[in-house]
């Protein structure tokens, strides 16, 4: 009785563990990377899942589009920065980079600010 028990679950895990995968290969790869940016969203300090999503975008083709949210933020902190006096008028900038970032984490450029 005790091993037919150890089969069903090994087989109910063994379907479940297939229908996962299955799944997971019908995933466009813009489907995914649009589930990896909401992880990070929630996670913004992930850097193994800041990497996948760079690793990501560079096999998609065309590249990823970088989201409007991104390129306001990019711009609002290269003001920021540009106009920056002393070293904590860079604080706000830095955030803005973050924010953009946090928007199109595969964004090169802004990656450089």
């Amino acid at each position: 009785m005790k091993m037919m028990q150890g089969a069903i679950v090994a087989t109910l895990i063994t379907v479940l563990c297939s229908s996962f995968y299955a799944r997971a290969q019908t995933a466009s790869p813009q489907q995914t990377l649009n589930q990896y940016v909401a992880e990070l969203q929630s996670n913004p300090n992930d850097m193994v899942l800041r990497g996948k999503i760079i690793a990501l975008a560079q096999t998609m083709s065309p590249q990823p589009a970088i989201p409007e949210e991104a390129r306001r933020h990019y711009v609002v902190g290269k003001t920021l920065a540009n106009g920056a006096k002393k070293p904590e008028d860079f604080n706000e900038a830095i955030a803005e980079y973050k924010s953009a970032l946090l928007a199109a984490p595969w964004w090169p450029e802004a990656h450089l600010s």
